[in-house]
């Protein structure tokens, strides 16, 4: 087997399944780079910033400087995707590629036109309270990940917080609405996997912190990197679930069967500082409208 990657690794996943964690262990084999959410809209001006781009929209020159970027360093591109950024993504890939679009291309196609040999790395996670219980702290701190010697990265940016006052209030129907709709996002790249017969490799997080030799040793031979070493020792992310996560885990699967399921159409925002109807519905062709029949000529995303 080669012992150099090629293609672009798409690490399809949900918010707070250790998408962090995976990538840091990638990160250090060499050969894999940082897998960050590049296709996240609210992330591309600043990483357009870094490599001296001026656009702050996902565009041919953006996607050519990042593969450009992995490609100068020796590593295979990798990306996170969470559902809605696909979606996104493939949004912008339809201007990037008017004569696919034109041709009603399926999803899989216009990502394959910018991202030539893509593959797909599915992370999930087994334990979706726990899940929706770190992504309602998440998005209470904006505390996403840390390293041991600091926070750092767009998407740890909140202000240092220590001792009980760390902690935010729990709100249960908040951290129920989460878990609905972590769910409901796995519901969906299932179909979308099944849809267009992608065999992605699955990765579950509990078995990445249990047995990290062993889940990243069949991540590098699915990858064809079978002589390279997993690295050893541990993650330099510091983990983030304390005895608060325990107490509120505890509450919350108590009194979870009685509160009410998340309202079709509610999602969480920022500006708002929590759920409410979402302002855009998903269009017809959307990914989340993906039909079960007619695979042949689908073009969902």
């Amino acid at each position: 087997m080669s012992d150099r990657l090629t293609g672009a690794l798409l690490i399809a996943t949900t918010p707070r399944s250790g998408s962090w964690l995976l990538s840091d262990f990638l990160a250090r084999t060499g050969q894999v780079g940082v897998g960050r959410e590049y296709f996240h809209v609210n992330y591309v001006a600043a990483m357009s910033h870094e490599r001296g781009l001026a656009t702050t929209r996902i565009t041919e020159e953006y996607i050519g400087e990042i593969l450009r970027e992995a490609s100068d360093a020796g590593v295979c591109f990798a990306t996170k995707l969470h559902w809605l950024q696909i979606n996104q993504l493939v949004d912008a890939l339809r201007v990037i590629h008017p004569e696919l679009a034109a041709a009603n291309a399926m999803a899989t196609d216009l990502i394959e036109a910018s991202l030539p040999g893509s593959r797909y790395l599915y992370l999930s996670r087994r334990d979706k309270a726990r899940q929706a219980i770190s992504m309602f702290r998440a998005m209470r701190t904006e505390r996403w990940w840390e390293l041991d010697d600091a926070p750092t990265g767009p998407e740890s940016t909140g202000p240092e917080l220590t001792g009980p006052e760390s902690a935010p209030f729990p709100d249960y129907l908040a951290i129920r609405w989460f878990e609905d709709g972590l769910r409901s996002e796995e519901a969906e790249w299932d179909r979308y996997f099944r849809v267009f017969g992608i065999v992605a490799h699955q990765v579950v997080y509990e078995d990445l912190v249990a047995q990290p030799q062993r889940v990243l040793r069949g991540v590098l031979d699915w990858l064809g990197l079978d002589q390279v070493a997993p690295p050893a020792g541990p993650s330099r992310l510091r983990r983030q679930a304390d005895t608060e996560t325990e107490r509120i885990l505890a509450e919350y699967l108590h009194i979870r069967d009685d509160l009410p399921s998340r309202p079709p159409g509610w999602q969480w925002s920022f500006q708002r500082g929590g759920f409410g109807f979402a302002d855009r519905q998903p269009a017809a062709d959307d990914a989340r409208m993906v039909p079960p029949t007619a695979v042949s000529h689908l073009s969902p995303l």
